[in-house]
């Protein structure tokens, strides 16, 4: 959460229960790291001291991205975006990171729940929801059952 730095970190820290332990919910197909960032075509040091300077926003970035991949309506984007292949009825874990900088974004699957059952390291009650807002800086891991045909969630 210092400055602006994390904008040039990509990836994320898992940890695991431990050893024996398991987790406090239902079996899981797969563990889906979802890693929100932003490409900047910018120095963000002189982008953040700019806002500084004036006392206005800082200006946005240039693209936003999910695993490194921007999506495909990008002036930079190769076509090449993240996908999961889910298999009906199957659970996953997908681990939210809000890797961006100035922006709270909005995260939900069409025609799924989402189960919220950790915030910022700690669990949670499990709740229903079908869409999260996250916060720069956080991280949120949340139940997803994919309830469609086959395909991509």
């Amino acid at each position: 959460h210092i400055n602006w730095l994390r904008a040039t970190v990509h990836g994320a820290f898992i940890i695991h229960p431990k050893l024996g332990l398991g987790y406090p919910f239902p079996k899981l197909e797969k563990e889906v790291p979802l890693v929100f960032s932003e490409w900047w075509k910018s120095d963000i040091l002189k982008v953040v001291k700019q806002a500084l300077g004036t006392g206005g926003s800082p200006n946005i970035s240039d693209a936003f991205t999910i695993n490194g991949k921007p999506r495909p309506l990008y002036n930079c984007s190769s076509h090449d975006v993240f996908v999961l292949n889910a298999l009906p009825g199957k659970t996953y874990l997908l681990r939210l990171v809000n890797n961006v900088l100035n922006t709270e974004l909005f995260f939900a699957i069409a025609n799924h729940t989402l189960t919220v059952v950790e915030v910022d390291a700690g669990y949670v009650k499990p709740f229903h929801i079908n869409v999260v807002v996250i916060a720069p800086g956080q991280t949120m891991n949340l139940l997803v059952t994919a309830n469609q045909a086959p395909g991509c969630i």
